[in-house]
């Protein structure tokens, strides 16, 4: 008997293809991309745009899809990390494979707020440090200058974990 390393995915995964938009971390404008296939906790997209391993994207979904998946609810809007990415479609174009951070059902663009001085944050200037937690540049950089001990606790009251 041959032993296999093969884990199953904890999400059916589906066949949907759909042009998207996405923007990379601390990066400015949106970029074009095709949405290959979904599951509740990911996404594959191609792309000719290389993106950082581990980095947070935003993905937009370019129109209302009126499909109904079995086990899945699809969003307009994601944040995602990379995972992994790969040359496809014999190296014309760029697989990334995503998990799913956030999901909302918001249709248009988002102005994200710094989490500590509330002013608007433009797209390429966008630190996403946690789970809707925003900062600024300077608001970065400031957080920077603490211990880390220090940071953590600053995210924590941020986020609402204050208990």
């Amino acid at each position: 008997m041959v032993e296999s390393n093969y884990t199953p995915r904890v999400h059916s995964r589906y066949q949907v293809q759909t042009p998207i938009m996405f923007a990379k971390q601390n990066t400015d404008g949106l970029l074009p991309a095709n949405m290959l296939n979904i599951s509740d906790g990911g996404m594959c997209f191609a792309s000719s745009y290389a993106v950082n391993l581990h980095s947070d994207v935003c993905i937009w979904l370019e129109k209302k899809l009126r499909i109904k998946l079995k086990g899945i609810k699809i969003y307009n809007f994601y944040r995602s990390k990379v995972l992994w990415q790969r040359e496809i479609n014999d190296g014309t174009a760029l697989g990334i494979g995503v998990q799913h951070v956030n999901k909302s059902r918001i249709t248009q663009v988002p102005e994200f707020i710094c989490s500590v001085c509330e002013k608007k944050i433009p797209w390429g200037e966008i630190h996403f440090v946690k789970d809707f937690v925003y900062l600024c540049p300077t608001c970065y950089q400031e957080m920077q200058g603490y211990s880390k001990t220090s940071q953590d606790e600053m995210l924590r009251f941020l986020e609402g974990n204050v208990f």
